[in-house]
């Protein structure tokens, strides 16, 4: 799923959500879509020499990240309850 500027501008996360929370998720969420894009740009084979292994490193890595940081969200509403 691509989100536009429009998107990432707009992030909501709700009523009752901490507003510091608010601020640096946004604020986070924007940084990652940046490096995202800017990775995405390495996919230019005219510039850039790769292999498939090698972006399956890099997406094996990604998703890990992802997964953990997942999570931890989970974990924490977990505790909640």
């Amino acid at each position: 799923m691509k989100f536009t500027n429009e998107q990432t501008e707009n992030l909501s996360f709700g009523k009752g959500s901490n507003k510091k929370f608010k601020e640096l998720a946004t604020i986070r969420v924007k940084m990652i879509s940046k490096y995202l894009k800017r990775l995405g740009k390495l996919s230019n084979k005219t510039n850039y020499k790769y292999t498939t292994k090698e972006l399956d490193k890099i997406f094996e890595y990604l998703d890990s990240e992802l997964n953990e940081c997942k999570r931890q969200y989970k974990h924490s509403i977990k505790q909640e309850n």
